[in-house]
């Protein structure tokens, strides 16, 4: 007699845990869009705070200084 080597099958297997990855990895996309979302708007507000500070600082600005010197009279 020769014995099978095959294991047999058990009625009560755990079920795959592929619903609990799925539910997993939508989670992590939702919360990887958030923080993606969330970084742009940080940087949307970072360069609109550069932006006002350019704003001022052009004020006395090189090429400004230089545009006025040229329009005024130098004389030795």
């Amino acid at each position: 007699m020769v014995a099978s080597r095959k294991k047999p099958e058990k009625e009560g297997q755990r079920p795959r845990k592929s619903a609990k990855i799925e539910a997993m990895m939508e989670r992590f996309l939702e919360m990887r869009t958030k923080q993606a979302e969330d970084e742009a708007q940080q940087l949307a507000r970072e360069n609109e705070t550069r932006e006002k500070k350019d704003a001022k600082g052009d004020e006395y600005s090189i090429k400004k200084c230089i545009s006025i010197i040229n329009t005024m009279e130098v004389t030795k």
